[in-house]
């Protein structure tokens, strides 16, 4: 047996080594860092930025969460897969979220992004990218989801979102800046929609460029069936047409946005309109009377 022995000064130094590994543990602790995410290297914090004792945190070994400086956390529950990024820019504040980015997925919020209230599932190679000054904030009582599967959803900078988002198929969302979308809204996009700056988007609104199920009833009773008792799931893209929505458009309370959709710049769409064709530039255009238009 050899006995080691040290000196004064090799005691000095590593008795001062021990207290600044200890003080840094005990800031991670502080933080509610250590403890709740399973520290790896593919996490790196920003100055300032904190997570309070609700938070919790996890990351693949291969895959990175990089949160900017002066990041706020608060009550959420951030999951990021194998290769996945999760990338939060300077002075975003994430309360009372969900946030799951799945394996080969990438969420990128610019600075001063605000999420409160809000799921967000990204998954199957999925791209979610929200520009400076985004707001995904839900009303009182109410609360909404961003969902990604296979697919990419752009924002500009200073959006204003409190509706559903749900992207599959390889669909592709690309919402301008400064444009709002009201609570209860639906934007399902399984090809493509392109919405233009500065629109608003009333409550209830929904924008669909698919048909969402197969038409044949016997495809739809066989996915019924196969869903039970979660819910039917399409595994074959149905019928799609992209939507585009120009700029300064204005979207009155439940209209509906269908499949093939093209409404030019500075349109008005009263309320409760259905609008599946091409309206042009700095028209107003509300519902037709309703009508029966098949009985077979």
């Amino acid at each position: 047996m050899r006995l080691l022995v040290l000196s004064n000064s090799q005691i000095g130094r590593t008795t001062r080594k021990i207290a600044r590994v200890t003080r840094a543990l005990e800031n991670l602790f502080q933080a509610n860092v250590l403890p709740r995410m399973g520290l790896t290297k593919s996490v790196r914090m920003g100055r300032d930025s904190h997570a309070d004792i609700y938070s919790r945190l996890s990351c693949d070994p291969f895959g990175t969460i990089q949160l900017g400086n002066h990041v706020a956390l608060s009550r959420v529950h951030i999951k990021v897969g194998r290769k996945a990024t999760l990338q939060v820019g300077d002075f975003c504040t994430l309360q009372d979220v969900t946030v799951m980015v799945g394996d080969n997925s990438t969420v990128t919020l610019g600075e001063r992004v605000q999420l409160r209230g809000v799921s967000v599932q990204v998954s199957q190679a999925g791209v979610l990218d929200i520009a400076a000054g985004g707001v995904f904030v839900c009303e009182p009582n109410h609360s909404f989801s961003v969902i990604i599967n296979k697919g990419s959803a752009v924002f500009g900078p200073r959006v204003h979102v409190s509706g559903d988002i749900f992207v599959r198929f390889g669909g592709r969302l690309k919402v301008g800046q400064y444009t709002g979308i009201g609570m209860g809204a639906l934007l399902r996009c399984e090809e493509a929609i392109t919405i233009g700056d500065y629109c608003l988007i009333s409550y209830d609104v929904v924008v669909y460029d698919t048909n969402a199920h197969s038409v044949d009833w016997k495809e739809r009773r066989h996915r019924i069936e196969v869903g039970y008792p979660v819910g039917m799931d399409e595994v074959v893209k149905p019928s799609t047409k992209p939507i585009e929505i120009g700029n300064d458009v204005w979207i009155g309370m439940r209209s509906l946005i269908l499949k093939g959709a093209k409404i030019g710049d500075r349109v008005i769409v009263g309320m409760g309109t259905t609008v599946t064709g091409s309206v042009p530039e700095d028209s107003l255009v509300v519902s037709e009377h309703p009508r029966i238009i098949s009985r077979k």
